[in-house]
């Protein structure tokens, strides 16, 4: 799924309670996916670990035992044996001597840790390997082979003609377990040696080492499924966050056309059970008819902006324009609601071009203009506009003395159909829409509106333009 589809999918969740459902499931899905994947991968690298370190171990006893057996071929058997690894205390690696035909062990070098089976095997293993010894290779390849319930390595090689026992050495001796033997030079009739490599160190080691990988296998198992939940659900927050600010929007949304069409539906009905008065005597009716359904055109139309914002289809018809008459005609319109309720209202402007929607602008200004009128009761407002050459900047600034805002409340005011504490305590009227609907317009024009208390009492409202580039 590329990018854009996905964003797509998004609003389709959005708006849509089951595609919502689904794209959840689908994240879930590639979460539990990559946590499977990455856990299949993790137990592929620990499996080729795992052998490759073991086919290492299997190596070097295999070059130890062939170059032992070679040693043993061109006649330095004797010279070999004193070294560190043929020690007694070591342990690592035994010589048994057979005569030819092979028959019990002569000798078992450097000391005897085998049982009677054992050595019976062994007489059967050097009679079978026998044959596999050519004129080319005075040694087999190396093998395994199960003594005792013990593991070994083994090489069966070939000894040279003309090897003679040192004084003491007597044929067919076998020598205690833990004692050396007289001499290290092999029996006078030996014709053949068995090497025996044990692997009960390494086999526990590797066996170790399989346990190791298992359990960190297991554990990043977890820990992968854990964090794919984790990041799905992460992933899935804005989706649930839109898709609960779209029930709110509609709940808020019916609430707000609910009650507009009520008072028509009375007046209607009112009108209607007194069918015999003229329009001059139903004039006040009629009055509050029209009131309502200014009201609920100007609700339907701030929805209708917001669902087009949401689309990414708000028409905004760009040209040049000069905000500074947008601004003078929108506060002059406004006047007479200011000096209803007795409020002053002050306007200083200066040229500020910029390229925008001349519709689109003055609904912004009409927006701040009602806030102000609509949440002041004593003083009034102050708008002011300018133009700051340096940023390239028109600001407007329309300064109240109103109920003011709270600190925590400057961008929450901008959600749609929120209203203040202050605006719900005294039972101001107002959607809670023209905010929302006003920062819309005025990122489309690439600008910015933001919201700050007044330390005497009151809003500011700041609204930030780009000038017109060739003024």
């Amino acid at each position: 799924m590329n990018i854009r589809n996905r964003f797509r999918a998004k609003e389709e969740a959005v708006l849509n309670p089951e595609a919502a459902r689904m794209f959840a499931r689908t994240y879930r899905h590639l979460a539990l996916g990559l946590a499977a994947s990455v856990l299949i991968l993790t137990a592929a690298l620990l499996v080729l670990l795992v052998r490759t370190t073991e086919d290492a171990l299997y190596r070097r006893i295999d070059n130890l035992l062939r170059s032992r057996a070679m040693a043993l071929a061109a006649g330095h058997g004797g010279e070999f044996e004193r070294r560190p690894a043929f020690a007694p205390e070591a342990g690592r690696l035994f010589l048994v001597y057979f005569g030819d035909p092979p028959q019990i062990p002569l000798a078992v070098r450097p000391y005897d840790p085998l049982s009677d089976a054992a050595r019976t095997a062994l007489l059967r293993l050097a009679g079978e390997k026998k044959v596999d010894l050519g004129g080319s290779s005075p040694a087999t390849a190396p093998a395994r082979v199960e003594l005792d319930g013990e593991a070994f390595r083994y090489v069966l090689v070939r000894l040279p003609e003309g090897t003679f026992a040192a004084p003491g050495a007597r044929n067919g001796q076998i020598y205690p377990r833990g004692t050396g033997p007289p001499s290290p030079s092999p029996p006078a009739d030996a014709r053949y040696a068995l090497l025996l490599y044990p692997l009960a160190r390494e086999e526990e080691f590797l066996a170790n080492l399989r346990r190791q990988a298992f359990l960190a296998g297991g554990l990043f198992a977890a820990v992968s499924a854990l964090l794919g939940l984790v990041f799905a659900d992460r992933a899935l927050r804005p989706v649930r966050e839109a898709w609960a600010a779209q029930r709110r929007f509609v709940a808020d949304a019916s609430h707000e056309l609910r009650t507009p069409l009520q008072v028509l539906r009375l007046n209607l009905e009112r009108l209607g059970r007194h069918g015999e008065r003229t329009v001059a005597e139903e004039r006040r009716t009629l009055e509050v008819l029209l009131g309502e359904l200014a009201r609920l055109e100007h609700l339907v139309g701030d929805l209708l902006t917001l669902a087009k914002a949401d689309a990414a289809t708000l028409a905004v018809e760009k040209r040049p324009v000069d905000f500074a008459d947008i601004v003078r005609r929108e506060s002059e319109a406004f006047r007479p609601a200011f000096e209803e309720k007795g409020l002053f209202l002050e306007v200083r402007t200066e040229p500020a071009p910029v390229w925008g929607d001349p519709e689109r602008l003055a609904q912004i200004v009409a927006v701040l203009l009602d806030n102000a009128v609509s949440y002041t009761d004593r003083g009034g407002a102050a708008v002011v506009l300018t133009s700051d050459k340096t940023r390239r900047q028109a600001i407007l600034k329309v300064e109240d003395s109103g109920i003011g805002i709270g600190p925590e409340e400057r961008e929450r005011a901008f959600d749609r159909f929120y209203r203040g504490r202050e605006a719900r305590r005294r039972k101001r009227e107002g959607s809670g829409l023209g905010l929302a609907v006003a920062r819309i317009i005025v990122q489309a024009h690439g600008g910015t509106l933001h919201l700050f208390p007044r330390a005497e009492g009151g809003t500011r409202a700041e609204v930030r333009l780009p000038l017109e580039s060739h003024s």
